[in-house]
């Protein structure tokens, strides 16, 4: 999400919520996107990406990423595949780990979102940069808590969103570094069949949108390099909702693609106010997989603090095109954005939002299917 309403010791009053808001923002707290709904520009040209893909993979690195005999998940035709070659849609939750550690009830809550239908779930983590730092041994933890619940844990750095819109946030070379660490390193190792690795949420607000490709093309040459070859998800620019069609429109995004060795790359648009009509969120999904490359919608909800987002538009239009997607989020979500919340206070009563994700026509128990990874 964008700017939290959320400290370490869990969510901030009205006043500090509304302290954390994008300056380009007309909401406050749990998720302040930056982004002006009638600032949404006509869809672009696409650009075919086939001969790019397949470059990008005949010049592969010698880990094994593509293909049957795959290290883990990778991407192909832009499209999730799992190690075993089976195509892998992701149907999920976002949980706020980072800002409630604290519970001694954190593994109750991941089978409670298995038990709601989620095949994945994406993790809140922090860097130490902007909230206390998430430990390796953490991570280790939120890991095996998917695991044991069928759900592959998709994991993202949240202290550098909004940068550098956002005053508090940190520049996103942090969410690198911490990738890099020593101890976070050897909580992801041999995970690659069951974990995914979000390089850092909502890294770019409205005023950097053109560091978007430049950053993320350094940042995953650092982790190849490294020796990281899991699947890596790149969020879109303007607070993930990329209303200047800057990752929509294909171009810098296969920049992006081409220069990862493992042509192991996918690409995540949030969806909250600037997608208030099913027709801007249809066109959008259609524009951009015209590209070729994997879309993923990871972060929605039905409304934004008041103003609405096509919520069933998204989920229909996910489940036509083959495109995951992960609501925003479980609980905990600061008082202005409650409405966000899929369960009231951590219990197992669902809201209406809840209801729609868990139950609606193409919601989570309607639609979502476990990974063959965990077969």
């Amino acid at each position: 999400m964008a700017a939290l309403g959320c400290s370490d010791d869990g969510p901030a009053s009205s006043d500090e919520a509304a302290e954390t808001s994008g300056t380009e923002s007309s909401t406050t707290g749990e998720d302040t996107s930056g982004a002006d709904s009638t600032s949404t520009t006509d869809a672009g040209e696409s650009t075919d990406s086939t001969e790019t893909a397949e470059s990008s993979s005949e010049e592969s690195s010698s880990a094994d990423t593509r293909g049957c005999d795959a290290l883990g998940f990778h991407v192909d035709g832009g499209a999730l595949y799992d190690a075993n070659c089976n195509a892998f849609v992701i149907r999920g939750v976002n949980y706020p780990y980072a800002w409630y550690s604290w519970r001694d009830d954190t593994a109750e809550q991941f089978a409670a979102m298995a038990a709601a239908g989620a095949n994945a779930v994406r993790i809140v983590l922090t860097d130490g940069a902007q909230w206390e730092r998430v430990s390796g041994d953490e991570v280790a933890q939120v890991i095996g808590w998917a695991r044991d619940n069928d759900m592959v844990a998709i994991l993202e750095v949240h202290d550098a969103t909004g940068w550098s819109e956002q005053a508090s946030a940190a520049p996103p070379s942090t969410a690198v570094d911490y990738w890099l660490s020593d101890d976070v390193r050897a909580a992801v190792e041999g995970s690659e069949d069951h974990v995914l690795i979000n390089i850092a949420n909502e890294p770019m607000g409205n005023t950097t949108t053109e560091e978007w490709m430049p950053f993320h093309v350094g940042a995953i040459g650092d982790l190849r390099s490294a020796g990281i070859h899991h699947t890596l998800i790149v969020d879109a620019p303007n607070w993930g909702q990329d209303w200047t069609g800057t990752m929509r429109d294909g171009v810098q995004a296969q920049s992006i693609f081409a220069a990862d060795p493992d042509a192991n790359v996918m690409f995540s648009v949030h969806m909250y106010e600037v997608y208030d009509e099913d027709a801007k969120v249809e066109s959008y999904v259609a524009d951009f997989l015209g590209s070729g490359l994997a879309l993923l919608v990871g972060e929605f909800a039905a409304d934004h603090g008041g103003p609405q987002v096509a919520a069933e538009a998204i989920m229909a239009t996910a489940e036509a095109s083959g495109v995951g997607y992960l609501g925003w989020s479980w609980s905990g979500n600061s008082a202005e954005l409650a409405s966000l919340d899929m369960v009231v206070d951590f219990s197992d009563q669902l809201t209406p939002w809840g209801q729609l994700l868990v139950d609606g026509p193409n919601g989570l128990q309607a639609t979502a299917q476990t990974c063959s990874c965990f077969e």
